[in-house]
């Protein structure tokens, strides 16, 4: 009797490593996509905000611009 419930103690513990395993690799694939995601550019872009009547309301220089996924 003890035999068998350290078999099945041991197939249980067997498939929580394998899952375990399995999501710290989804994982680690998804934080990848997303740092190809933001770039670093060698020139900034320049970002003008515009309000409803039309005129310009702040300027802004970003560093970062999200690029799209292949």
């Amino acid at each position: 009797m003890k035999r068998k419930l350290l078999g099945i103690f041991l197939v249980i513990s067997m498939l929580f490593a394998t899952a375990a395993g399995l999501c710290a690799v989804v994982i680690k694939s998804e934080r990848q996509q997303n740092n190809r995601r933001l770039t670093i550019n060698k020139y900034p872009c320049i970002v003008l905000k515009v309000d409803n009547s039309g005129c310009q309301s702040e300027i802004e220089m970003r560093t970062r611009v999200a690029v799209a996924a292949r």
